[in-house]
């Protein structure tokens, strides 16, 4: 993408003159300017050439469709059930620092392949691959991207794209702190903090994303920038990336590389968890749902309160 362009883009997605943070929203978009590039032969092996984009060292490894057990297992969509064709890209770049992303995203762009980005793996439409029957693309896989501490005096965490929520919950209880975040373990925090991350308290916290404050993105010239909560003392072009990376379009702005999250302190909250498991003939369902709304509507006021219903249907066995 040109860098007018993404400025373009980025003004387009103002519905008024004047952006959240009183930005006036005509002023022009400044992109930094592009860093220096060498320039590859993109005939060379992959590896080679991300090496020299890098500068002089890619850390991480490329996977070819010949690798077929390593291949396969790097493009498979676990939480996609229907589009599995999707996940055909040329080749996957496997993700270990930044600099390997922006050697990515420079080769990506001087060998004209289209470019998706995975950190889980959990995307539904299998947009966290690609499919290069359409055209030469590349899967860049920022899973093994797991840096994760934790400052107690702020109750801010830095993580990598590529921490699951399983590892990111283990972090926060061994900290006393807490976060909503959606409720499937394996998720990459990467794609989550970028598509909502809808869980079982999103009606008293909020969703995932409302707990970002800020992050790193890789952007399609290689740059990378620091985008952080718009404020009358933040950018144009901070405030754009803020709100375009977290308006669900996960990996339409950049590749994220890093990202800062808020928590709150475990023990300033209670909370009561109740599960019930019930088998049911349709009379007994509905009866139980006249119940349900029953007690939601005594409670509609009072955001504590939340609700999961998981209803899976079975025919019964016959013998």
């Amino acid at each position: 993408m040109k860098r007018s362009t993404l400025c373009l883009v980025l003004l387009a997605l103002s519905s008024s003159t004047v952006s959240a943070s009183g930005h006036d929203a005509t002023a022009p978009c400044k992109l930094p300017d592009p860093p220096a590039t060498e320039m590859v032969v993109c005939s060379d092996p992959i590896e080679d050439s991300l090496a020299k984009l890098g500068g002089g060292t890619f850390f991480g490894q490329v996977i070819i469709p010949e690798n077929t057990t390593q291949y396969t297992e790097a493009v498979k969509q676990y939480g996609s059930v229907t589009y599995f064709d999707r996940s055909k890209p040329s080749f996957v770049a496997v993700i270990q620092t930044e600099s390997d992303v922006q050697a990515a995203v420079r080769y990506a762009k001087q060998c004209t392949y289209g470019v998706a980005i995975r950190s889980g793996g959990h995307s539904y439409l299998a947009v966290s691959s690609c499919n290069s029957d359409d055209s030469p693309c590349m899967q860049i896989d920022v899973g093994e991207m797991k840096k994760l501490d934790v400052d107690t005096t702020t109750n801010q965490i830095i993580a990598g794209p590529g921490n699951r929520l399983d590892n990111l919950a283990d972090k926060l209880h061994e900290h006393g702190l807490f976060m909503p975040t959606g409720e499937c373990a394996k998720v990459g925090v990467g794609g989550h903090m970028q598509t909502g991350g809808f869980g079982l308290w999103t009606r008293h916290f909020g969703t995932f994303l409302e707990s970002v404050s800020g992050f790193r993105i890789v952007l399609a010239d290689g740059s990378v920038q620091d985008v952080q909560t718009p404020s009358d003392s933040t950018s144009r072009l901070n405030d754009d990336l803020f709100y375009a990376v977290l308006g669900g379009a996960s990996g339409s702005w950049g590749v994220v590389t890093e990202i800062t999250l808020n928590a709150v302190k475990d023990d300033a909250y209670f909370s009561a968890f109740w599960q019930v498991q019930l088998v049911w003939n349709a009379d007994g369902a509905e009866n139980m749902f006249r119940k349900w709304a029953q007690v939601a509507a005594a409670h509609e006021q009072d955001a504590r309160w939340s609700t999961h219903w998981t209803v899976v249907g079975a025919q019964p066995a016959m013998g």
